[in-house]
């Protein structure tokens, strides 16, 4: 079942891309792949915050809130746990796919050398 977390990010969002299978190599190499998810899952991350923090800013300069007040804020223990959740989320949906091993097309990496 999915956590609370878990079920507010689905509803803001759904994963960027979606494939049939994680073994589908659009490089020679898996990693390569799996860097370039990386790279544009941090990409749709950091404009969908920069989206939200410009409304939020906007919002809360007509209510009257400002950076200074939002800069002094502390969480609580409950929100800092929270926030934690959330952040696992975060790392597993950004840099997840680098868990993924490649299919047959992925070459072996000989270590060997760097001895």
């Amino acid at each position: 079942m999915a956590t609370q977390a878990e079920q507010k990010y689905k509803s803001a969002a759904d994963d960027f891309i979606f494939a049939d299978s994680d073994n589908i190599s659009a490089f020679p190499e898996q990693t390569v792949d799996n860097l370039m998810h990386v790279i544009i899952a941090l990409g749709a991350e950091l404009w969908t915050v920069r989206r939200r923090m410009m409304t939020l800013e906007k919002v809360l300069e007509k209510a009257g809130v400002s950076a200074d007040d939002v800069e002094k804020y502390l969480p609580g223990a409950e929100e800092k746990a929270a926030w934690a959740q959330e952040r696992d989320i975060f790392i597993k949906r950004t840099f997840g796919a680098l868990e993924r091993r490649g299919g047959a097309n992925m070459k072996q990496m000989d270590t060997s050398k760097d001895l």
